[in-house]
Protein backbone atom coordinates (compact mmCIF):
# COMPACT_ATOMS: atom_id res chain seq x y z
CA UNK A 1 0.00 0.00 0.00
CA UNK A 2 1.33 3.37 -0.99
CA UNK A 3 1.12 6.06 1.67
CA UNK A 4 0.18 9.70 0.90
CA UNK A 5 1.60 12.62 2.77
CA UNK A 6 -1.21 15.03 3.72
CA UNK A 7 1.19 17.94 3.36
CA UNK A 8 1.88 16.87 -0.25
CA UNK A 9 -1.85 16.82 -1.10
CA UNK A 10 -2.36 20.22 0.50
CA UNK A 11 0.58 21.63 -1.40
CA UNK A 12 -1.01 20.65 -4.70
CA UNK A 13 -4.14 22.71 -4.01
CA UNK A 14 -4.38 26.08 -5.63
CA UNK A 15 -6.24 29.10 -4.39
CA UNK A 16 -8.05 31.70 -6.49
CA UNK A 17 -10.34 34.63 -5.79
CA UNK A 18 -13.03 35.49 -8.29
CA UNK A 19 -14.52 38.99 -8.04
CA UNK A 20 -17.80 40.21 -9.53
CA UNK A 21 -17.82 43.99 -9.52
CA UNK A 22 -21.46 44.48 -10.55
CA UNK A 23 -24.82 42.75 -11.00
CA UNK A 24 -26.95 42.21 -14.12
CA UNK A 25 -30.19 40.50 -15.19
CA UNK A 26 -30.36 38.47 -18.38
CA UNK A 27 -32.96 35.76 -18.94
CA UNK A 28 -31.67 34.74 -22.37
CA UNK A 29 -30.28 31.22 -22.62
CA UNK A 30 -26.79 32.30 -23.63
CA UNK A 31 -26.53 34.59 -20.58
CA UNK A 32 -24.94 31.76 -18.59
CA UNK A 33 -21.87 32.22 -20.78
CA UNK A 34 -21.41 35.62 -19.14
CA UNK A 35 -20.47 34.10 -15.81
CA UNK A 36 -16.83 34.45 -16.75
CA UNK A 37 -17.21 38.22 -16.97
CA UNK A 38 -17.18 40.75 -14.14
CA UNK A 39 -20.96 40.95 -13.68
CA UNK A 40 -22.86 38.46 -11.53
CA UNK A 41 -25.78 37.64 -13.84
CA UNK A 42 -29.25 36.83 -12.59
CA UNK A 43 -31.17 33.97 -14.21
CA UNK A 44 -34.27 34.95 -12.22
CA UNK A 45 -35.19 38.07 -10.29
CA UNK A 46 -38.32 39.58 -8.78
CA UNK A 47 -38.87 42.93 -7.11
CA UNK A 48 -35.15 43.73 -7.39
CA UNK A 49 -33.81 46.47 -9.63
CA UNK A 50 -30.28 47.15 -10.77
CA UNK A 51 -29.09 50.75 -10.82
CA UNK A 52 -25.67 51.31 -12.40
CA UNK A 53 -24.65 47.73 -11.61
CA UNK A 54 -25.88 47.80 -7.98
CA UNK A 55 -28.58 45.31 -6.96
CA UNK A 56 -31.22 46.86 -4.72
CA UNK A 57 -34.89 46.61 -3.80
CA UNK A 58 -37.60 47.69 -6.22
CA UNK A 59 -41.19 48.84 -5.86
CA UNK A 60 -43.39 48.28 -2.84
CA UNK A 61 -46.72 49.56 -1.50
CA UNK A 62 -47.62 52.46 0.80
CA UNK A 63 -51.23 53.06 1.77
CA UNK A 64 -52.70 56.19 0.15
CA UNK A 65 -54.23 58.21 2.98
CA UNK A 66 -54.28 61.96 2.45
CA UNK A 67 -54.95 63.71 5.75
CA UNK A 68 -54.69 60.26 7.46
CA UNK A 69 -58.15 59.36 6.18
CA UNK A 70 -58.93 55.70 5.45
CA UNK A 71 -60.38 55.48 1.91
CA UNK A 72 -61.73 51.92 2.04
CA UNK A 73 -63.14 50.60 -1.22
CA UNK A 74 -66.13 48.27 -0.96
CA UNK A 75 -65.08 44.71 -1.71
CA UNK A 76 -68.22 44.03 -3.75
CA UNK A 77 -67.31 46.61 -6.38
CA UNK A 78 -66.36 45.41 -9.87
CA UNK A 79 -62.75 45.17 -10.99
CA UNK A 80 -60.89 48.48 -10.72
CA UNK A 81 -59.86 49.87 -14.08
CA UNK A 82 -58.03 53.07 -13.14
CA UNK A 83 -57.76 55.66 -10.42
CA UNK A 84 -57.83 59.30 -11.47
CA UNK A 85 -57.12 62.59 -9.78
CA UNK A 86 -59.74 65.27 -10.48
CA UNK A 87 -60.89 68.63 -9.23
CA UNK A 88 -64.24 69.12 -7.48
CA UNK A 89 -65.94 72.40 -6.76
CA UNK A 90 -66.72 73.25 -3.14
CA UNK A 91 -69.79 75.18 -2.01
CA UNK A 92 -67.72 78.36 -1.77
CA UNK A 93 -66.66 78.06 -5.41
CA UNK A 94 -63.11 76.89 -4.78
CA UNK A 95 -61.66 73.78 -6.39
CA UNK A 96 -60.11 70.90 -4.49
CA UNK A 97 -58.48 67.64 -5.57
CA UNK A 98 -60.24 64.35 -5.01
CA UNK A 99 -59.55 60.75 -5.96
CA UNK A 100 -61.79 58.94 -8.42
CA UNK A 101 -62.18 55.35 -9.61
CA UNK A 102 -63.29 54.33 -13.09
CA UNK A 103 -64.33 50.69 -13.31
CA UNK A 104 -64.20 48.53 -16.42
CA UNK A 105 -67.99 48.47 -16.40
CA UNK A 106 -68.08 52.23 -16.96
CA UNK A 107 -69.06 53.20 -13.43
CA UNK A 108 -67.21 56.25 -12.07
CA UNK A 109 -66.98 57.06 -8.37
CA UNK A 110 -65.30 59.84 -6.44
CA UNK A 111 -64.27 59.93 -2.81
CA UNK A 112 -66.45 62.20 -0.67
CA UNK A 113 -64.36 63.37 2.25
CA UNK A 114 -67.36 65.03 3.91
CA UNK A 115 -69.14 61.69 4.30
CA UNK A 116 -66.07 59.43 4.25
CA UNK A 117 -67.14 57.18 1.39
CA UNK A 118 -67.13 56.70 -2.38
CA UNK A 119 -70.08 58.21 -4.21
CA UNK A 120 -71.35 57.38 -7.68
CA UNK A 121 -70.37 60.10 -10.12
CA UNK A 122 -71.92 58.44 -13.19
CA UNK A 123 -72.50 55.02 -14.71
CA UNK A 124 -71.60 55.21 -18.40
CA UNK A 125 -72.60 51.59 -18.96
CA UNK A 126 -69.52 50.58 -20.96
CA UNK A 127 -65.75 50.75 -20.79
CA UNK A 128 -64.44 54.33 -20.91
CA UNK A 129 -61.08 56.09 -21.08
CA UNK A 130 -60.50 59.00 -18.73
CA UNK A 131 -57.91 61.77 -18.98
CA UNK A 132 -57.40 65.40 -18.07
CA UNK A 133 -57.79 68.32 -20.47
CA UNK A 134 -58.26 72.06 -20.05
CA UNK A 135 -60.93 74.59 -20.89
CA UNK A 136 -60.59 78.32 -21.54
CA UNK A 137 -60.79 79.09 -17.80
CA UNK A 138 -57.64 77.05 -17.15
CA UNK A 139 -59.41 74.67 -14.78
CA UNK A 140 -58.61 70.97 -15.37
CA UNK A 141 -61.49 69.04 -16.92
CA UNK A 142 -61.80 65.30 -16.43
CA UNK A 143 -62.79 63.80 -19.78
CA UNK A 144 -64.49 60.42 -20.28
CA UNK A 145 -64.49 58.87 -23.74
CA UNK A 146 -66.31 55.76 -24.95
CA UNK A 147 -69.42 54.32 -26.57
CA UNK A 148 -71.85 56.84 -24.99
CA UNK A 149 -69.75 59.70 -26.44
CA UNK A 150 -67.39 62.28 -24.92
CA UNK A 151 -68.08 63.85 -21.52
CA UNK A 152 -66.16 66.37 -19.47
CA UNK A 153 -66.49 67.18 -15.82
CA UNK A 154 -65.57 70.28 -13.86
CA UNK A 155 -66.59 70.17 -10.26
CA UNK A 156 -69.01 67.24 -10.34
CA UNK A 157 -71.11 68.38 -13.32
CA UNK A 158 -70.94 66.25 -16.44
CA UNK A 159 -71.33 67.83 -19.85
CA UNK A 160 -71.64 65.84 -23.06
CA UNK A 161 -69.65 67.07 -26.02
CA UNK A 162 -71.33 68.17 -29.23
CA UNK A 163 -70.32 66.65 -32.53
CA UNK A 164 -69.46 63.15 -31.21
CA UNK A 165 -72.33 60.74 -30.66
CA UNK A 166 -70.17 57.71 -29.97
CA UNK A 167 -66.48 56.94 -29.66
CA UNK A 168 -63.95 54.26 -28.86
CA UNK A 169 -62.14 54.40 -25.48
CA UNK A 170 -59.11 55.82 -27.29
CA UNK A 171 -58.18 59.46 -26.68
CA UNK A 172 -55.47 61.99 -25.83
CA UNK A 173 -55.18 65.69 -25.05
CA UNK A 174 -52.60 67.86 -26.83
CA UNK A 175 -52.07 71.52 -27.76
CA UNK A 176 -55.30 72.63 -26.03
CA UNK A 177 -57.41 70.11 -27.98
CA UNK A 178 -59.03 66.81 -27.10
CA UNK A 179 -58.60 64.01 -29.66
CA UNK A 180 -60.58 60.75 -29.77
CA UNK A 181 -61.13 57.85 -32.15
CA UNK A 182 -64.80 57.70 -33.18
CA UNK A 183 -64.34 54.55 -35.28
CA UNK A 184 -61.39 52.30 -36.17
CA UNK A 185 -60.11 54.71 -38.84
CA UNK A 186 -61.37 58.19 -37.86
CA UNK A 187 -60.16 60.68 -35.25
CA UNK A 188 -62.28 63.62 -34.05
CA UNK A 189 -60.73 66.70 -32.49
CA UNK A 190 -62.23 69.50 -30.41
CA UNK A 191 -61.89 73.24 -30.78
CA UNK A 192 -58.93 74.70 -28.90
CA UNK A 193 -59.67 75.03 -25.17
CA UNK A 194 -63.23 73.79 -25.84
CA UNK A 195 -63.17 70.07 -25.01
CA UNK A 196 -66.94 69.75 -25.49
CA UNK A 197 -67.01 71.30 -28.98
CA UNK A 198 -66.28 68.76 -31.73
CA UNK A 199 -68.61 70.39 -34.27
CA UNK A 200 -66.92 70.52 -37.72
CA UNK A 201 -65.37 73.91 -38.49
CA UNK A 202 -62.44 75.13 -40.59
CA UNK A 203 -60.34 76.15 -37.60
CA UNK A 204 -62.14 74.59 -34.62
CA UNK A 205 -63.46 71.04 -34.30
CA UNK A 206 -63.44 68.39 -37.00
CA UNK A 207 -62.60 64.85 -38.07
CA UNK A 208 -59.80 63.13 -39.99
CA UNK A 209 -60.12 59.71 -41.59
CA UNK A 210 -56.90 57.75 -41.97
CA UNK A 211 -56.57 55.37 -44.90
CA UNK A 212 -54.23 52.83 -43.40
CA UNK A 213 -53.11 49.39 -44.51
CA UNK A 214 -51.63 48.92 -41.03
CA UNK A 215 -54.87 47.95 -39.33
CA UNK A 216 -57.24 49.75 -36.99
CA UNK A 217 -56.36 52.64 -34.66
CA UNK A 218 -55.42 51.24 -31.24
CA UNK A 219 -54.04 54.31 -29.42
CA UNK A 220 -53.59 58.09 -29.60
CA UNK A 221 -50.68 59.83 -27.90
CA UNK A 222 -49.96 63.54 -27.53
CA UNK A 223 -46.21 63.57 -27.53
CA UNK A 224 -43.20 65.68 -28.56
CA UNK A 225 -44.51 67.91 -31.34
CA UNK A 226 -47.64 66.11 -32.51
CA UNK A 227 -50.41 63.60 -31.98
CA UNK A 228 -49.30 60.07 -32.77
CA UNK A 229 -51.76 57.56 -34.18
CA UNK A 230 -50.88 53.97 -33.33
CA UNK A 231 -52.42 51.35 -35.58
CA UNK A 232 -52.27 47.61 -35.04
CA UNK A 233 -49.08 47.48 -37.11
CA UNK A 234 -48.02 51.05 -37.80
CA UNK A 235 -47.55 54.60 -36.50
CA UNK A 236 -48.42 57.99 -38.01
CA UNK A 237 -47.75 61.52 -36.78
CA UNK A 238 -50.39 64.25 -37.00
CA UNK A 239 -48.93 67.75 -37.05
CA UNK A 240 -51.41 69.85 -35.06
CA UNK A 241 -49.39 73.07 -34.79
CA UNK A 242 -51.33 76.12 -35.88
CA UNK A 243 -54.88 76.06 -37.17
CA UNK A 244 -56.99 72.97 -37.79
CA UNK A 245 -56.90 73.52 -41.56
CA UNK A 246 -53.09 73.12 -41.48
CA UNK A 247 -53.02 69.66 -39.83
CA UNK A 248 -50.82 67.22 -41.75
CA UNK A 249 -50.27 63.47 -41.49
CA UNK A 250 -46.88 61.75 -41.77
CA UNK A 251 -46.43 58.00 -41.81
CA UNK A 252 -43.50 56.67 -39.78
CA UNK A 253 -41.47 53.52 -40.29
CA UNK A 254 -42.37 50.59 -38.06
CA UNK A 255 -41.70 46.95 -38.87
CA UNK A 256 -42.47 45.32 -35.52
CA UNK A 257 -45.31 43.06 -34.43
CA UNK A 258 -48.90 43.95 -33.61
CA UNK A 259 -49.10 46.84 -31.12
CA UNK A 260 -51.18 46.54 -27.95
CA UNK A 261 -52.81 49.96 -27.72
CA UNK A 262 -53.48 49.82 -23.97
CA UNK A 263 -49.72 49.87 -23.36
CA UNK A 264 -48.86 53.09 -25.22
CA UNK A 265 -47.71 55.71 -22.70
CA UNK A 266 -45.18 58.51 -22.38
CA UNK A 267 -42.64 59.26 -19.62
CA UNK A 268 -41.43 62.77 -18.95
CA UNK A 269 -38.03 63.52 -17.51
CA UNK A 270 -34.89 64.94 -19.06
CA UNK A 271 -36.56 64.20 -22.36
CA UNK A 272 -39.95 62.75 -23.25
CA UNK A 273 -39.92 59.12 -24.30
CA UNK A 274 -42.80 56.80 -25.10
CA UNK A 275 -43.00 53.05 -24.61
CA UNK A 276 -45.35 50.38 -25.90
CA UNK A 277 -45.70 46.61 -25.96
CA UNK A 278 -46.01 44.69 -29.22
CA UNK A 279 -46.09 41.01 -30.09
CA UNK A 280 -42.40 41.29 -30.91
CA UNK A 281 -41.35 42.87 -27.59
CA UNK A 282 -41.15 46.13 -25.67
CA UNK A 283 -40.37 49.29 -27.67
CA UNK A 284 -39.06 52.77 -26.86
CA UNK A 285 -40.28 55.53 -29.17
CA UNK A 286 -38.73 58.98 -29.57
CA UNK A 287 -41.29 60.48 -31.94
CA UNK A 288 -39.40 59.40 -35.04
CA UNK A 289 -38.65 55.71 -34.74
CA UNK A 290 -39.33 52.76 -32.45
CA UNK A 291 -36.75 50.25 -31.27
CA UNK A 292 -36.85 47.18 -29.06
CA UNK A 293 -35.47 47.62 -25.52
CA UNK A 294 -34.87 45.33 -22.55
CA UNK A 295 -34.28 42.25 -24.68
CA UNK A 296 -32.48 40.73 -21.69
CA UNK A 297 -35.86 40.42 -19.93
CA UNK A 298 -37.31 38.18 -22.66
CA UNK A 299 -40.57 40.15 -22.94
CA UNK A 300 -42.74 37.92 -25.13
CA UNK A 301 -46.52 38.52 -24.77
CA UNK A 302 -49.06 35.97 -25.88
CA UNK A 303 -50.56 36.75 -29.27
CA UNK A 304 -54.12 35.70 -28.39
CA UNK A 305 -56.35 36.55 -25.44
CA UNK A 306 -54.03 39.33 -24.37
CA UNK A 307 -55.10 41.48 -21.43
CA UNK A 308 -52.58 44.23 -20.80
CA UNK A 309 -52.33 47.62 -19.12
CA UNK A 310 -49.66 50.21 -18.57
CA UNK A 311 -48.91 53.39 -16.66
CA UNK A 312 -46.14 55.96 -17.00
CA UNK A 313 -44.84 58.39 -14.38
CA UNK A 314 -41.98 60.87 -14.70
CA UNK A 315 -39.09 58.44 -15.08
CA UNK A 316 -40.81 55.06 -14.92
CA UNK A 317 -42.95 52.96 -17.25
CA UNK A 318 -44.84 49.89 -16.04
CA UNK A 319 -46.57 47.31 -18.22
CA UNK A 320 -48.62 44.31 -17.12
CA UNK A 321 -49.49 41.59 -19.62
CA UNK A 322 -49.93 37.85 -20.17
CA UNK A 323 -46.78 36.13 -21.39
CA UNK A 324 -46.57 33.14 -23.71
CA UNK A 325 -46.67 30.71 -20.80
CA UNK A 326 -50.12 32.05 -19.88
CA UNK A 327 -48.93 33.81 -16.72
CA UNK A 328 -49.44 37.44 -15.78
CA UNK A 329 -46.25 39.46 -15.69
CA UNK A 330 -45.47 43.07 -14.77
CA UNK A 331 -42.25 44.72 -15.85
CA UNK A 332 -41.02 48.08 -14.52
CA UNK A 333 -38.79 50.14 -16.81
CA UNK A 334 -36.36 52.95 -15.94
CA UNK A 335 -37.12 55.28 -18.84
CA UNK A 336 -33.76 57.02 -18.89
CA UNK A 337 -31.53 53.96 -18.51
CA UNK A 338 -33.91 51.70 -20.48
CA UNK A 339 -33.38 48.92 -17.97
CA UNK A 340 -36.08 46.98 -16.16
CA UNK A 341 -37.09 44.26 -13.74
CA UNK A 342 -40.01 42.00 -12.83
CA UNK A 343 -42.32 43.24 -10.09
CA UNK A 344 -45.49 42.12 -8.32
CA UNK A 345 -48.86 42.06 -10.10
CA UNK A 346 -51.16 45.02 -9.43
CA UNK A 347 -54.84 45.83 -9.86
CA UNK A 348 -55.87 49.18 -11.29
CA UNK A 349 -52.36 50.55 -11.75
CA UNK A 350 -52.70 54.26 -12.57
CA UNK A 351 -50.90 57.55 -12.12
CA UNK A 352 -52.23 59.96 -9.48
CA UNK A 353 -50.38 63.24 -8.91
CA UNK A 354 -47.36 61.85 -10.74
CA UNK A 355 -47.11 58.62 -8.72
CA UNK A 356 -48.21 55.07 -9.45
CA UNK A 357 -51.37 54.09 -7.57
CA UNK A 358 -53.17 50.74 -7.34
CA UNK A 359 -55.82 48.92 -5.34
CA UNK A 360 -54.61 46.57 -2.59
CA UNK A 361 -56.48 45.08 0.36
CA UNK A 362 -59.50 47.26 -0.29
CA UNK A 363 -57.70 50.60 -0.31
CA UNK A 364 -55.73 52.79 -2.73
CA UNK A 365 -51.97 52.30 -2.37
CA UNK A 366 -49.04 54.22 -3.79
CA UNK A 367 -46.55 52.07 -5.68
CA UNK A 368 -42.96 53.31 -5.43
CA UNK A 369 -39.35 52.16 -5.25
CA UNK A 370 -38.46 55.17 -3.09
CA UNK A 371 -40.87 54.80 -0.16
CA UNK A 372 -39.51 54.94 3.38
CA UNK A 373 -41.90 52.40 4.91
CA UNK A 374 -43.49 50.44 2.09
CA UNK A 375 -44.41 46.75 2.15
CA UNK A 376 -44.55 44.00 -0.44
CA UNK A 377 -47.77 42.09 -1.15
CA UNK A 378 -48.17 38.78 0.64
CA UNK A 379 -45.89 35.97 -0.60
CA UNK A 380 -43.60 38.42 -2.40
CA UNK A 381 -39.90 39.02 -1.71
CA UNK A 382 -36.92 40.93 -3.07
CA UNK A 383 -35.27 37.97 -4.80
CA UNK A 384 -32.34 37.44 -7.15
CA UNK A 385 -30.93 34.08 -8.28
CA UNK A 386 -27.80 33.59 -10.38
CA UNK A 387 -26.95 31.08 -13.05
CA UNK A 388 -24.79 28.12 -12.00
CA UNK A 389 -21.15 29.23 -11.74
CA UNK A 390 -17.92 27.30 -12.15
CA UNK A 391 -15.85 30.47 -11.55
CA UNK A 392 -13.73 29.63 -14.60
CA UNK A 393 -12.35 26.53 -12.90
CA UNK A 394 -13.42 23.13 -14.26
CA UNK A 395 -13.99 20.07 -12.11
CA UNK A 396 -14.39 19.64 -8.38
CA UNK A 397 -13.52 22.58 -6.15
CA UNK A 398 -14.21 23.94 -2.69
CA UNK A 399 -15.93 27.28 -2.20
CA UNK A 400 -14.14 28.42 0.93
CA UNK A 401 -15.76 31.76 1.57
CA UNK A 402 -17.61 34.68 0.04
CA UNK A 403 -17.41 38.39 0.77
CA UNK A 404 -20.08 40.87 -0.21
CA UNK A 405 -19.90 44.63 -0.52
CA UNK A 406 -23.02 46.69 0.06
CA UNK A 407 -25.42 47.96 2.69
CA UNK A 408 -28.32 46.71 4.80
CA UNK A 409 -29.30 43.08 5.42
CA UNK A 410 -29.44 40.12 3.06
CA UNK A 411 -30.01 36.38 3.20
CA UNK A 412 -27.98 34.31 0.76
CA UNK A 413 -28.44 30.62 -0.07
CA UNK A 414 -25.43 29.04 -1.82
CA UNK A 415 -26.06 25.73 -3.56
CA UNK A 416 -23.86 23.07 -5.14
CA UNK A 417 -24.87 19.72 -6.63
CA UNK A 418 -24.65 18.27 -3.13
CA UNK A 419 -26.08 20.70 -0.62
CA UNK A 420 -27.22 24.24 0.18
CA UNK A 421 -25.93 26.57 2.89
CA UNK A 422 -27.91 29.63 3.97
CA UNK A 423 -26.50 32.69 5.75
CA UNK A 424 -28.18 35.84 7.03
CA UNK A 425 -25.74 38.75 6.81
CA UNK A 426 -25.65 42.34 7.99
CA UNK A 427 -23.23 44.73 6.34
CA UNK A 428 -20.77 46.47 8.64
CA UNK A 429 -18.70 49.28 7.12
CA UNK A 430 -19.93 48.17 3.72
CA UNK A 431 -18.80 44.53 4.04
CA UNK A 432 -20.24 41.15 5.02
CA UNK A 433 -18.67 37.70 4.68
CA UNK A 434 -19.40 34.01 5.26
CA UNK A 435 -17.27 30.86 5.55
CA UNK A 436 -18.87 28.09 3.49
CA UNK A 437 -16.49 25.13 2.93
CA UNK A 438 -18.86 23.97 0.22
CA UNK A 439 -17.73 21.30 -2.28
CA UNK A 440 -19.02 21.04 -5.83
CA UNK A 441 -18.40 21.62 -9.51
CA UNK A 442 -20.87 24.47 -9.96
CA UNK A 443 -22.53 26.86 -7.52
CA UNK A 444 -25.56 29.14 -7.59
CA UNK A 445 -26.49 32.05 -5.33
CA UNK A 446 -30.01 33.04 -4.28
CA UNK A 447 -30.32 36.41 -2.57
CA UNK A 448 -33.23 37.70 -0.49
CA UNK A 449 -32.82 41.40 0.28
CA UNK A 450 -34.37 43.29 3.14
CA UNK A 451 -35.98 46.58 2.15
CA UNK A 452 -33.38 49.18 1.17
CA UNK A 453 -30.49 46.72 1.04
CA UNK A 454 -27.85 47.15 -1.67
CA UNK A 455 -25.38 44.69 -3.20
CA UNK A 456 -22.48 46.22 -5.09
CA UNK A 457 -20.00 43.37 -5.55
CA UNK A 458 -19.00 39.86 -4.47
CA UNK A 459 -15.72 38.00 -4.09
CA UNK A 460 -15.44 34.21 -3.86
CA UNK A 461 -12.44 32.29 -2.51
CA UNK A 462 -11.90 28.85 -4.07
CA UNK A 463 -9.52 25.91 -3.54
CA UNK A 464 -8.92 23.42 -6.35
CA UNK A 465 -6.28 21.04 -7.65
Amino acid sequence: MIGFDKKTIKAKQRRTIKTFSSFAIDYRAFASEKTGESALVGAWSRNCRIVDGVLTTGEDLTVYRPDDEVMAIAGTMPTTDVFFDMYTKDSDGTYARTLGILYETGMARTYKKSIGTWAIMNNFGSRMKTLQCFGADGVPNQAFVGTPGVFTCTGLTLEKAEGVETALPIACAFKDRLFCAINPFTVAYSAALEPTDFLPSIDNGGQITFASDKGEIVALLGFCDGVYIFYERGISRLDVAGKARDMKVERLEYDGGRIFGETVAVCSGKEEKAFFLAESGLYAFDGKSARIVCENLQIRPTRTGQICKSAAAEHTYSVQYVDRTGKKRRVVIDAERETGYDSFITEGLSVVQGRFTCRYEGEPYTVSADSAAGVLPENEAYSFTTYDLDFGVSGEKRLQSVEFFGDGEITVAVSSERTTKTCKLTFVNGKASARLWLKGKRFSFSFALEKGAKLQAMSAELLYE
